[in-house]
């Protein structure tokens, strides 16, 4: 039993409002979870990294303006939340790079899950720290959810976590292990129930078999399938039960999973599907092109993105205003 108290952490764009997408669902599983909320937005600008006597005065007003301004998006968000009984926190990052920012308050908070807009442009170098593209899942070991449509009018409390069993490296097998953690910890929080889903195939069994067989033996394709089913089954099954997880939660299906796991959910309506992101490097190898951007097109459901993170090296603490606490010179300047 994990003892932490709920937190969910939003992050927040310019076109977010306070009966937006995002909004709307972190008032729903706020509700659900019992969940303190964070909403934070960073409006990081090179030269707002300056001390305050090196900017003109020019500068000064545009970034008392700036963080003014965004305090008052963050507000009226939060006062809409606050009217539900809902705790809420706002911080807002001007000085410090978008992702050291993220980091960091990631590494504070440990939120349960994020939630943001639907896939953001990728980070330039100029906004970070020298370093190449990334999506938000990188940067942090806890789940991800990309935002872009309203919230179903009724929770389900079925939570799926999509995992493959068949781990060939150390990295698979503890990507598996953080998948299943974090949707179990989000099942506890709104005390649902928790289910294993894995697709395989057996097409690259059969292409290997058939590469080396001369073209008029037999194929034994239903022989592959069924021992490729076992052999998936029999992982997915020691795989649950090294968590705790019924045999009856478990779901081993035949088929592409961008394609079978959003026509299940479309039946069933889970209301979070937890998947892994592995680093590939640039954001559209990490998500566009891959089964993740497919799911994330075809799923009814919101999907959470669970990723191994690398610590970066030499990250600055960054400067974070809180709502709770002194506005910082620019709005001490306004």
């Amino acid at each position: 039993m994990n003892d932490k108290s709920p937190v969910i952490l939003a992050k927040l764009s310019d076109m977010d409002t306070p009966d937006g997408a995002v909004n709307s669902h972190v008032r729903q599983w706020a509700l659900r979870m019992g969940a303190r909320v964070v909403l934070f937005r960073s409006i990081y600008k090179a030269n707002y990294e300056k001390d305050a006597f090196e900017l003109s005065e020019r500068q000064r007003k545009s970034e008392t303006r700036d963080v003014l301004r965004t305090r008052s998006q963050l507000n009226a968000c939060a006062e809409s939340l606050r009217r539900d009984e809902i705790d809420v926190d706002i911080q807002v990052n001007w000085r410090t790079p978008h992702d050291s920012a993220f980091r960091h308050l990631t590494s504070l908070l440990t939120p349960d899950i994020i939630l943001c807009g639907h896939i953001e442009r990728p980070l330039q170098p100029n906004d970070a720290t020298g370093s190449a593209n990334r999506s938000l899942s990188t940067m942090t070991a806890s789940p991800v959810a990309y935002v872009d449509k309203p919230p179903a009018s009724k929770m389900t409390g079925a939570i799926w976590a999509a995992v493959d069993p068949l781990c060939r490296t150390e990295e698979h097998r503890r990507l598996n292990d953080l998948i299943i953690e974090k949707a179990s910890r989000m099942a506890e929080l709104i005390s649902g129930e928790l289910h294993l889903v894995h697709c395989y195939s057996s097409s690259r069994k059969l292409a290997e078999v058939a590469a080396g067989m001369a073209s008029a033996e037999y194929l034994p394709s239903k022989e592959i399938q069924r021992k490729t089913e076992q052999q998936h089954k029999a992982k997915l099954l020691e795989l649950a039960g090294l968590h705790g997880i019924s045999s009856d939660h478990v779901h081993n299906l035949a088929g592409v999973a961008s394609v079978i796991i959003p026509a299940l959910a479309a039946r069933h309506q889970p209301d979070l599907v937890f998947a892994g992101a592995r680093q590939r490097g640039l954001l559209d190898k990490l998500l566009y092109g891959s089964t993740a951007k497919k799911l994330l097109q075809r799923m009814p459901a919101q999907v959470c993105f669970v990723h191994l993170p690398h610590p970066p090296q030499g990250v600055k603490s960054p400067g974070l205003t809180n709502g709770r606490a002194k506005q910082g010179h620019a709005a001490a300047e306004a």
